[in-house]
């Protein structure tokens, strides 16, 4: 069998990466069609095996525009790497998160396999479900898409972070950060708001971040993760470790505050107390509060402030507390789901058989 993996955000080289190496043991062929976008080139050549040119190939088919909100002229350039790439290798499926340039597949007859989670994105999903032959969500999602759409328990992040496909090294990641772990460690997440699914949106200025960062100062020692440029005045906290490791620094940390939704999904199924400040809600990060009490949400700054200053109360008077009452929350979810890894890697290679199968006795 041969797969198209067409990877679009920086999360994807995460969610695919234990199902591309068990499709290469099993003997089929695999493409990744990558995009030149913030870490997702330094995270492939970093989690998965070295391109051989015959049974595993990477193609950078397009660079992120300066404005990413609505990027045609590389949405054009996806559009035709994904199509020669079906037609140079033969390729028999497609897989992708999102698939909003995956209809090629539809056009060949061939499989074609959504995972999305993201409800809100309806304009992706109106351009790309109909020419999928599966789309697959969390049990969470709250949309109805018909026959075509299957359901697992899990979360997307755990197709990486479940504890059969992650071993945390708190210890080694704080001491690569320079911290000794005698104060809590805070993870602050800001993101760009620079994407299509982001027109209309804003999030936190500049001075309400520098206001944020001063008052988890006075608590924890804080490491920045910026996506786009970061703010000159809070530089030096930045993240400076390999992109692939951040993963274990977060595991170290006793919060998260997060403008991006990945990073706080991350967060919450590692068991690390985490605040998702964003104007949109997530169906997951809302199953993560409501069902095992891992996160909380707010919508702007002015709505985080009291949720930042209970955390930073806890933490500073209850630390062994909180750590204790955020393990068990994670133990209870981690009872409700799957690996999700082994989920993806199976439902493939099954739905492209089972249409290759239906096609061929037509």
């Amino acid at each position: 069998m041969n797969i198209i993996v067409e990877l679009h955000h920086p999360g994807d080289p995460l969610f695919f990466q234990h199902p591309v190496a068990e499709w290469l043991v099993h003997g089929h062929q695999v493409t990744l069609i990558n995009r030149d976008r913030g870490p997702m080139k330094q995270l492939v050549e970093a989690l998965y095996p070295p391109p051989d040119g015959a049974s595993f190939q990477v193609r950078t088919a397009s660079r992120i525009a300066r404005s990413n909100r609505l990027p045609l002229l590389e949405a054009a350039r996806r559009h035709t790497a994904v199509t020669r790439a079906m037609l140079t290798r033969h390729a028999d499926a497609v897989v992708s998160l999102f698939g909003v340039y995956a209809q090629t597949a539809w056009l060949l007859r061939k499989p074609n396999v959504v995972f999305t989670d993201s409800e809100f994105q309806r304009f992706a999903h109106r351009i790309a479900h109909p020419f999928a032959t599966a789309v697959v969500t969390p049990r969470c999602y709250r949309l109805d898409e018909g026959k075509k759409h299957v359901r697992y328990d899990g979360y997307h992040e755990l197709a990486y972070l479940h504890p059969r496909r992650f071993s945390a090294r708190p210890e080694r990641a704080l001491a690569e950060a320079g911290l000794d772990g005698r104060r809590p460690l805070c993870v602050v997440r800001f993101s760009d708001f620079n994407t299509s699914h982001d027109m209309l949106l804003r999030g936190l200025g500049e001075d309400e971040r520098r206001d944020l960062v001063r008052r988890l100062r006075n608590v924890c020692d804080v490491v920045i993760s910026f996506e786009g440029e970061p703010d000159e005045a809070l530089r030096a906290l930045c993240y400076k470790g390999p992109v692939e490791r951040l993963h274990h620094l977060i595991a170290a940390a006793e919060l998260c505050v997060s403008e991006g939704a990945t990073v706080a999904s991350e967060a919450a199924v590692l068991g690390v107390p985490t605040i998702f400040i964003n104007p949109t809600s997530r169906c997951y990060l809302d199953e993560q509060r409501d069902r095992y009490a891992l996160c909380t949400s707010a919508r702007n700054y002015q709505e985080a402030l009291p949720l930042v200053a209970d955390m930073l109360y806890r933490l500073e008077l209850e630390r062994e507390a909180v750590r204790a009452e955020w393990r068990a929350s994670r133990a209870r979810m981690l009872e409700d789901v799957i690996d999700v890894a082994s989920f993806a890697r199976d439902f493939v290679e099954q739905h492209v058989a089972e249409r290759s199968g239906s096609t061929a006795q037509r």
